[in-house]
């Protein structure tokens, strides 16, 4: 009796060591599809606001913008029913209101252009605004030397 009971035994051991192999396949799965979207959902809400800076009295892209800017058309190509707003700015510190307005008009058509360049169609591009001086945006008058894109 004993050993039909051991036979038994040793017959389900391999069922359920591939039943527990089964599962934590399922479990892995289901895990790296979760970190997968959490990492999705964290890019998405980084690209919902993406600064370019500049240095003073310009409107050149510098390498390491074009650099989040590249990564930001990336993630544009991968979600194309998303619309984009582009708003420049420049700091009230330096220039007047004329220099400033032109600047920020520059600016915001460097990165208009940028994305272009790189495959984003100007339908996607929904508005080009240019703000001057009028809007400052963030509390330190450097960081006003940006454009803002938003996602709509």
């Amino acid at each position: 009796l004993q050993a039909q009971k051991d036979a038994e035994r040793a017959a389900q051991l391999p069922a359920e060591k591939a039943a527990a192999e089964k599962a934590a396949a399922e479990k892995a799965a289901a895990d790296k599809l979760a970190a997968e979207k959490a990492a999705a959902d964290k890019l998405a809400a980084e690209m919902r606001q993406v600064n370019t800076f500049f240095t003073i009295n310009s409107s050149v892209i510098s390498d390491e913008e074009a650099a989040k800017l590249v990564r930001y058309i990336d993630w544009l190509k991968a979600n194309p029913d998303v619309d984009i707003a582009i708003a420049g700015h420049a700091d009230k510190g330096t220039g007047n209101k004329r220099i400033n307005q032109k600047l920020s008009e520059q600016r915001a058509a460097a990165v208009k252009a940028f994305l272009m360049e790189r495959g984003i169609a100007e339908s996607r591009i929904v508005s080009v605004v240019a703000n001057g001086d009028r809007v400052q945006p963030f509390a330190e008058n450097d960081l006003n030397r940006v454009v803002i894109s938003t996602i709509e």
